[in-house]
């Protein structure tokens, strides 16, 4: 694991990526989950998603879905 300088900039944090970290474009989307904030490029943010959904192999539910049944519902109005 690598690790980014952080500065402040104003009133602001700003992060300083290591070459190979860094982005193309002038934007980003973030979100803070846990102790952890999470950078994507605004160009393509359902890339890492799409990448991450190829890495599963097709043998992913050999020993199938552990689902529950569906409830009983009372009907919408």
């Amino acid at each position: 694991m690598q690790k980014a300088k952080v500065f402040n900039s104003g009133n602001n944090q700003a992060l300083q990526l290591p070459k190979e970290f860094q982005l193309r474009g002038r934007e980003v989307y973030i979100k803070k989950m846990g102790n952890c904030i999470v950078v994507i490029p605004e160009d393509d943010p359902w890339r890492n998603v799409e990448e991450s959904a190829a890495r599963f192999t097709d043998n992913v539910f050999e020993e199938g879905r552990r689902q529950l049944p569906l409830q009983e519902r009372e009907p919408l109005d």
